[in-house]
């Protein structure tokens, strides 16, 4: 079933007549003084060009209106998203596939013990895996992810401090329009 919101509405002939009539009313009476009582083929001309361009207009804001309801709905989406990731007590993170961390929400920031105000963005996820995890990860999960799009499993992480705890990873790799894992 479609959605009402995004189903384009007909611009009614009474709203082209609102905005259209005025200005017809108004090109009728310039052409008329403008050019004098003889030549309403001109006056014709101008005001079929106004009620054109009126409906061209209308036509162009419908289309706007459209555009930046479809942003809001976007928007909307990416806050909840958003507050999904930080109110949920699981660890979650995302990095590059080179091992860049882009994102940690609060339990996971917790889990490693990082503070709040911690720039992530300079942390690489192999900072977190014990020696006997990092190599899995590099000769194990990561070929998997490559091949498959996906890994899920146990596996070890560990604390900057280097306390280590294990967790239930799931690494599911984003797909590149080329094919790769990015």
């Amino acid at each position: 079933m479609s959605d009402p919101k995004n189903m384009t509405k007909p611009i009614s002939i009474f709203k082209l007549l609102i905005v259209g009539l005025p200005l017809l009313i108004l090109a009728t009476t310039t052409a008329v003084w403008l050019w004098g009582v003889g030549l309403w083929w001109g006056t014709l001309l101008v005001a079929i060009g106004i009620i054109l361009l009126t409906g061209s207009l209308l036509y162009a804001s419908q289309r706007l209106d459209q555009a930046n309801n479809t942003a809001v709905r976007n928007q909307e989406r990416l806050e909840q998203l958003t507050h999904l990731l930080t109110a949920t007590t699981d660890f979650v993170g995302i990095s590059t596939a080179d091992g860049h961390i882009l994102y940690l929400n609060k339990a996971a920031r917790e889990l490693l013990t990082l503070n709040p105000d911690t720039d992530i963005t300079q942390l690489k996820t192999e900072l977190f895996y014990p020696p006997e995890s990092l190599t899995r990860l590099r000769t194990q999960i990561l070929p998997t992810v490559n091949e498959t799009g996906i890994w899920q499993g146990e596996t070890m992480f560990q604390s900057p401090a280097g306390q280590t705890f294990y967790v239930s990873q799931v690494i599911i790799g984003y797909r590149l329009p080329d094919g790769s894992v990015g």
